[in-house]
């Protein structure tokens, strides 16, 4: 009780989460240098709806009926389900521990879209406006 408190909110490594050069993590993801990359990042992406998956693909449905330069990268454990199908361009990397890796993804985006409804201390936010 006589020790100070500091509270530090959702705190990161800039050393690893900084920016990168987009063309560089494109090519290192094989993805497009000529499209506009949507990233979306969730720990179990299909089992847990309160990530938003649901008002993601709504969202995509939208934008994929108005732009044909969209490409969509997911992070995270699929469960053997793909979000993107047949419908949607992009790529599913599956779960990535590496944080090295996760800065490469960042970097990759041009949006990062966070449609969770309730978190406990998510840092992706975070780490994506740092990359």
């Amino acid at each position: 009780k006589n020790k100070p408190v500091y509270v530090i909110p959702s705190p990161i490594d800039t050393h690893i989460f900084y920016p990168e050069s987009k063309q560089s993590a494109r090519e290192k993801l094989q993805i497009p240098q000529n499209k506009k990359v949507l990233l979306f990042v969730a720990s179990w992406v299909n089992s847990i709806p309160s990530k938003g998956l649901a008002d993601f693909k709504e969202m995509l449905k939208a934008l994929y009926g108005r732009h044909d330069d969209l490409y969509t990268l997911i992070v995270g454990h699929l469960e053997r389900q793909t979000v993107l199908g047949d419908f949607f361009k992009g790529k599913e990397t599956g779960w990535i521990s590496d944080p090295n890796m996760m800065r490469v993804c960042y970097s990759a985006a041009d949006i990062f879209v966070s449609p969770t409804m309730a978190e406990n201390s998510s840092c992706t936010i975070v780490e994506a406006m740092a990359c």
